[in-house]
């Protein structure tokens, strides 16, 4: 009989579908390896030690007071190197899902095409970037969009009548946006309305809980091939339990994740995950910590504390974090400069109502080997002479 790993999860910074709360930027979801027996002596001892009301961890009160600080370093100590941590920037991850429900649904049936161009990477950025630089345009945009996906309701995305393109001497990337988005409604329409629309299912699609866990889980299973998993009570992943219901028994996991080949997809569950009480569970209390540990580092860059905590904590990092990187989206370089030459291309090609796939990967691998011969001031002139 295979050994079956006991794995305990929590997170810190729930919102739920509500990505744009600005107390809670930051959403972190551990998982910690660790045996019942000695993790239950532990959380034990803590209690006992630095004499903690209520009988239970919580790392949002321990952050608190400095005795309880001390106790998060403990822990983290002692269960850091056994944990894996998902930390996820909130406005960056909704920018992730603008790429996922704007563009995927039009570019689905050859979608490797653009993800190998790392252009969902791109957009992500570019929409992000706008964002936190408070531009006006682009809150709207990203502000229609989470009233759209919260409600299922594309009539909330006003971005359905753009400005017209004649209007602007050379239309930002926003308008481009906006123009692919109206000109490809019909593929957006159906993609809410074939998956989500018959409202059968609570809508947690913008929720990071279960992304998080399933990930965080692919990745333990490279050195634990059966787990049994017990998580904190969680609205979504009970939602979204047939997910973790598929791989129960399916010792042939991992595979290779869609589109990123490195990075492992799947696990072996030796049964569906337990959901309890933490004050019963003490390996859950652990993980709390450690979340909100991970949110309290990331809210608090320059913090010594935090900065000393992220020490212990960096190999505890999840590879699937939701955090951003604006390299993507600076046409300086050449994934910015590629993304822009694929955002003009699909715009126009939209416009003109023919294939986004029919040359598409000659045309990057023209772009990429070109720059940075063409400059920004040709695709300005481009756009100028398209305009006309």
């Amino acid at each position: 009989m295979p050994k079956i790993t006991a794995v305990y999860c929590d997170e810190s910074g729930f919102t739920g579908n509500n990505l744009l709360d600005r107390s809670q930027p930051f959403f972190s979801y551990a998982a910690v390896v660790a045996d019942s027996v000695e993790v239950s002596r532990f959380v034990a001892s803590l209690i006992e030690e630095y004499k903690f009301q209520g009988g239970e961890l919580k790392g949002s009160r321990l952050l608190q007071f400095n005795r309880g600080r001390q106790a998060v370093e403990r822990i983290l100590l002692e269960y850091a190197s056994v944990s894996k941590v998902a930390i996820h920037d909130k406005r960056f991850a909704l920018a992730t899902y603008f790429f996922e429900y704007i563009f995927e649904p039009a570019l689905a049936e050859r979608n490797s095409i653009f993800y190998r161009a790392n252009f969902h990477r791109f957009i992500a950025a570019l929409v992000y970037a706008h964002l936190i630089v408070g531009n006006k345009p682009a809150e709207t945009l990203i502000s229609e969009f989470f009233e759209m996906m919260r409600n299922l309701d594309s009539s909330k995305l006003k971005i359905w009548k753009p400005t017209p393109l004649h209007e602007f001497q050379i239309p930002t990337a926003l308008d481009q946006i906006a123009l692919f988005a109206h000109l490809n409604k019909a593929s957006i329409n159906n993609e809410i309305n074939v998956i989500y629309g018959d409202g059968s299912l609570p809508n947690w699609i913008l929720d990071l809980s279960t992304t998080s866990l399933f990930n965080i889980l692919s990745e333990l299973s490279t050195i634990h091939p059966t787990m049994q998993v017990w998580c904190d009570h969680s609205k979504p992943l009970l939602a979204n339990s047939k997910v973790f219901d598929h791989m129960i028994n399916r010792p042939e996991f991992p595979f290779s994740a869609p589109h990123s080949p490195d990075s492992p997809f799947g696990f072996n569950l030796a049964g569906p995950p337990s959901f309890a009480d933490s004050r019963e569970v003490p390996g859950i209390q652990i993980a709390d910590v450690i979340a909100c540990a991970a949110n309290f580092i990331f809210r608090n860059p320059t913090d010594r504390q935090a900065q000393k905590w992220r020490e212990i904590m960096f190999k505890s990092l999840s590879n699937a974090n939701i955090m951003p990187d604006l390299e993507y989206a600076d046409l300086n370089t050449e994934n910015g400069f590629v993304g822009a030459i694929i955002l003009n291309e699909l715009v126009d090609r939209s416009i003109k109502a023919v294939s986004l796939f029919n040359g598409m990967p000659e045309l990057i691998e023209s772009a990429r080997f070109h720059y940075p011969e063409w400059t920004l001031a040709n695709l300005a002139s481009e756009q100028k002479k398209k305009v006309k």
